[in-house]
């Protein structure tokens, strides 16, 4: 809302004296919004001028949101313009082997795909048994492994996150067998299992995990909110009191 608004007078109807009246009064309320108008202005001019003379000014405004401004441009650009170099390099090999028990065939397979942001090596390696022998079973297996480096993905709040990603999927036969990745930041250590789960991670001298299995275990200070040995379970109450159940 604006200091000054702005409506015609009303000069349909009565007597010139009447109109000349109305008039008189519009001009009059006129002034009157301008040089409160005027008035607002001068002080917010002063005040943003006191800021920027203020070597303390810095401190007190709040940083400008560098992830927010930029989602706001990019969702509201009208033009936009994108030039990116990129490099793609295949890499084939294959052996067979061939006796009375049947056939053993290995397809092999790199392809290596680069730009400005990124580098990411496809592994593929596929093993195909044919047996001759009634005994002996025909199978197949394949296994297909990824290294990712450089821009990996966006954290929460928009930053780019850089680092290396290596996961690996096997199939036995077209059943998934095993398929886990993990990633490595300059600030993490993430492990994922096949749903694309954080299930452990190390960052900031600490080590989480959803389970632990240990053969031997070797602190000074441990702490837990319970403790199972055997049958038993020994259990810290809300009141500070073990008790075993």
């Amino acid at each position: 809302m604006t200091a000054v608004e702005l409506r015609l007078p009303e000069l349909s109807g009565g007597t010139t004296q009447e109109q000349l009246r109305r008039m008189q009064s519009y001009l009059y309320t006129l002034a009157q919004q301008l040089q409160i108008a005027f008035d607002t202005v001068t002080q917010q001019s002063d005040s943003s001028k006191q800021q920027a003379d203020s070597p303390s000014s810095g401190q007190e405004n709040p940083a400008v949101d560098f992830a927010a401004v930029k989602a706001l441009i990019l969702k509201s650009a009208e033009i936009t313009q994108h030039f990116q170099q990129q490099v793609e390099k295949s890499l084939s090999g294959s052996y067979v082997a061939q006796s009375q028990f049947g056939v053993f065939r290995q397809e092999t397979e790199q392809r290596i795909t680069a730009n400005a942001q990124s580098i990411q090596q496809k592994f593929s390696n596929i093993q195909q048994l044919e047996a001759a022998v009634a005994e002996l079973k025909s199978s197949m297996v394949e296994v297909n492994a990824t290294i990712r480096t450089g821009l990996l993905t966006q954290g929460p709040d928009g930053a780019d996150i850089y680092g290396v990603e290596i996961g690996q999927q096997e199939w036995e036969d077209g059943v998934i067998r095993f398929r886990k990745f993990t990633r490595l930041t300059a600030s993490r250590l993430s492990f994922f299992d096949s749903n694309d789960v954080e299930v452990a991670y190390i960052s900031d001298r600490r080590l989480y995990v959803t389970a632990v299995t240990a053969s031997s275990i070797q602190t000074d200070r441990a702490q837990v909110g319970w403790l199972q040995l055997g049958d038993y379970i020994f259990e810290q109450g809300v009141d500070g009191h073990l008790s075993i159940r």
